[in-house]
């Protein structure tokens, strides 16, 4: 049976392509809501969580894509 390799760079590369997302939608909050730009910095911890909450989404559809390639 094959076993499963990760690679780190690509894995940190998705990631950071999702931390990039994240921050693009909060910079569109800002812009849409008006409010003050100091809320870039004040919900990083939000924009963190959201951004591994997409990776590991991504993950997932990477993964259910690797089932069906090996069915067929």
């Amino acid at each position: 049976m094959k076993s499963i390799t990760l690679h780190p760079r690509r894995e940190f590369i998705i990631w950071l392509i999702a931390f990039l997302f994240s921050n693009l939608l909060n910079v569109y909050g800002i812009i849409r809501y008006k409010t003050s730009w100091i809320e870039l910095f004040t919900q990083l911890g939000y924009v963190i969580v959201l951004s591994f909450l997409l990776y590991f989404f991504v993950a997932l559809i990477r993964l259910v894509i690797s089932l069906v390639r090996k069915k067929r």
